[in-house]
């Protein structure tokens, strides 16, 4: 989110929401947004109640709406966008509440072959699903390393940096054959790579 324009830092204790392009207003609302300064009224700095995940969710949805951005794979932002904070937080609280065991794989501790994690993908992002949280994990970080590379296009700093990171450098790491396999199930029904 911070890297198209939405950061939600905590200054000193309080939970600050700094937002470089912020939705346009209605006419009734500009007083509210107005900080006083023609400064602010470039950007939106926020003071936020505290955070939950529904929260961050919502924001990441916006910045996903309010981004236009032809590198991503369309499917999988659509997906993200169709998606519910409810439909999450139950998977996820099972998952975080049970740490050590994870119904389709088993035991977590234990080395999975690849072709089980393959087999988990589905073929969308549904709840329901025994890998909903992988594939939730992988479309996220699809998104994020599509826009990365094509920032990468436009900047040398930023291709040595994601030529330089795990899954690209270290792609005989077992998390770099999952993220494999899942592009590989992505691309092959039908989205890009």
């Amino acid at each position: 989110m911070s890297l198209l324009g939405v950061a939600l830092p905590n200054l000193r204790g309080r939970q600050i929401g700094i937002d470089l392009f912020p939705e346009p207003l209605k006419k009734s609302k500009k007083a509210i947004r107005s900080l006083g300064s023609p400064l602010f009224e470039e950007f939106l700095l926020v003071h936020l109640p505290s955070l939950d995940q529904r929260n961050l969710w919502d924001v990441f949805q916006r910045v996903l709406r309010m981004s236009e951005e032809p590198c991503w794979d369309t499917r999988l932002s659509s997906e993200l966008l169709l998606l519910s904070c409810d439909e999450i937080t139950p998977p996820r609280n099972r998952f975080l509440y049970k740490a050590s065991f994870w119904p389709p794989l088993g035991d977590l501790t234990e080395d999975v072959d690849i072709r089980d994690l393959n087999d988990l993908f589905g073929t969308e992002l549904d709840a329901e699903d025994p890998g909903f949280l992988l594939r939730l994990s992988f479309s996220v970080y699809r998104i994020f390393e599509q826009a990365l590379a094509d920032l990468a296009e436009h900047s040398a700093i930023i291709k040595e940096q994601l030529h330089g990171s795990r899954v690209i450098s270290a792609s005989e790491l077992p998390e770099s054959f999952y993220y494999k396999g899942f592009l590989s199930h992505v691309c092959s029904q039908g989205g890009s790579e």
